[in-house]
């Protein structure tokens, strides 16, 4: 497990005999690059003498002919490899030492500094995060076209919907329709219902700018959020991607569709000034498309 101390431990630990003496493991020190040595009798972990330690003897004029038993810190606290990341940073902590020896079955296997968990814990911090934006990320999408859902598209029209308010920016809805989806569907079964909503999908979303958002709504139906468009820009935008759609040649396993979309705007104005009146807006303008023939774009009435 990647948040134990086995995932993290130091397993070459340099080692000193508490009978040895302060030179010897003041020679190991330096040899290996070390800040402390861990003192072990019978491969079980007694103490632990530090560069601190040396430092303080300097100071204080001692012989380094002493055993390092005389001057190694103890008793000394230890933990198992299975022990939780949070956990040991917690003895670290309560205990006020920076090193932790690890022990399986009465033997050092072992060790574990306060900056290794430091990071560790960072690591593992930073992992959850990320597991966690993804899993958020994967809510927001429609499984089948990796387009936003409609879940989403309430939290961005809010958004947006404040920032017009404020700002008096510009601000304009287009809900999108296939025409005769249940058609397709029931002709050439929803295995091609499904490749024409992947294909249209992809064309909504290569078409849209990059401060537009583009939403599964719901079944056959989309919905694209054009900030900073009125209601000239977005029926030229819907037009062309009618246009676009009405000319493709779709094909699904050698079979040809003939596919077409309607579109219904709505622009956010002081009648259509809250998230449920622009839908009901964009809605009715696209219900009139559909009643005028498909294959068109309709404006609501404002």
């Amino acid at each position: 497990m990647l948040n134990k101390l086995d995932s993290i431990m130091v397993k070459s630990v340099i080692a000193i005999d508490p009978d040895s003496n302060i030179i010897e493991a003041t020679k190991l020190m330096r040899d290996n690059r070390l800040t402390y040595i861990v003192v072990v009798r019978s491969n079980l972990p007694v103490g632990i003498i530090t560069e601190q330690d040396i430092v303080k003897m300097v100071a204080n004029g001692e012989s380094f002919e002493k055993p390092v038993s005389e001057r190694m810190s103890r008793p000394l606290i230890t933990a198992s490899p299975g022990t939780l990341l949070k956990k040991a940073l917690n003895i670290m902590r309560t205990n006020h030492i920076r090193r932790l020896p690890i022990i399986k079955n009465g033997s050092l296997v072992g060790l574990v500094t306060e900056t290794h968990l430091l990071v560790a814990s960072r690591r593992a911090m930073v992992e959850i995060e990320q597991k966690q934006h993804k899993m958020e990320k994967l809510a927001m999408k429609d499984k089948l076209t990796g387009l936003y859902n409609r879940r989403y598209f309430h939290s961005v029209m809010k958004k947006e919907l404040y920032r017009a308010r404020r700002y008096g920016a510009l601000l304009s809805l287009i809900l999108i329709d296939i025409d005769c989806f249940k058609k397709i569907n029931d002709t050439f079964g929803h295995s091609v219902g499904d490749a024409v909503l992947k294909k249209l999908s992809k064309i909504f979303k290569d078409s849209a700018r990059k401060v537009d958002t583009v939403f599964r709504y719901g079944g056959d139906e989309f919905a694209i959020n054009c900030p900073i468009s009125g209601t000239r820009s977005a029926r030229i935008f819907a037009e062309r991607l009618r246009k676009t759609i009405e000319k493709k040649q779709l094909r699904y396993n050698g079979t040809k569709l003939a596919v077409t979309i309607s579109a219904g705007i709505c622009k956010y104005t002081s009648v259509y000034s809250s998230m449920g009146k622009i839908v009901e807006g964009a809605d009715k303008a696209l219900y009139h498309a559909k009643q005028n023939g498909r294959n068109q774009v309709c404006v609501a009435e404002e």
